[in-house]
C-alpha cells in the first residue's frame, strides 16, 4: 500500500479538449439553470419578506389593540371607584346632617 499524497486524488481531472460550440451549448445550458436558480431564489425571498412585513403589521396592530384595551379598563375602573367613594360621602354627609 502507497502512502497517500496530495496529488493523488480521486477527482475527475478537468475537461479541456472540448469542442467549442459543445462546451458553449453547455456553458448556455449552465447560465442559463443558474439565472433562473437565481430569479426563483429572489422571488421566495421577497415573497418571504412581504409575509414577514405583514405579520410585523398585524402584530402592531394587535399591540396597539391590547394598549387601548387596557387603557379603556383603567378608566373604566377608575371611574367606578369615583362613583362608589361620590356615594359614599354623600351617604355619610347626609347621615351627619340629619
Amino acid at each position: 500500500m502507497q502512502p497517500y499524497r496530495a496529488d493523488q486524488t480521486h477527482r475527475p481531472k478537468a475537461i479541456s479538449n472540448l469542442a467549442p460550440l459543445p462546451l458553449i451549448d453547455c456553458l448556455v445550458d449552465e447560465l442559463l439553470f443558474a439565472q433562473l436558480a437565481h430569479v426563483a431564489t429572489e422571488s421566495f425571498a421577497s415573497e418571504n419578506a412581504a409575509r414577514l412585513g405583514v405579520m410585523q403589521a398585524a402584530i402592531d396592530n394587535v399591540d396597539g389593540k391590547l394598549d387601548n384595551l387596557g387603557r379603556l379598563e383603567r378608566e373604566l375602573c377608575q371611574e367606578e371607584i369615583t362613583t362608589e367613594l361620590l356615594d359614599l360621602v354623600t351617604g355619610a354627609e347626609a347621615v351627619t346632617d340629619a
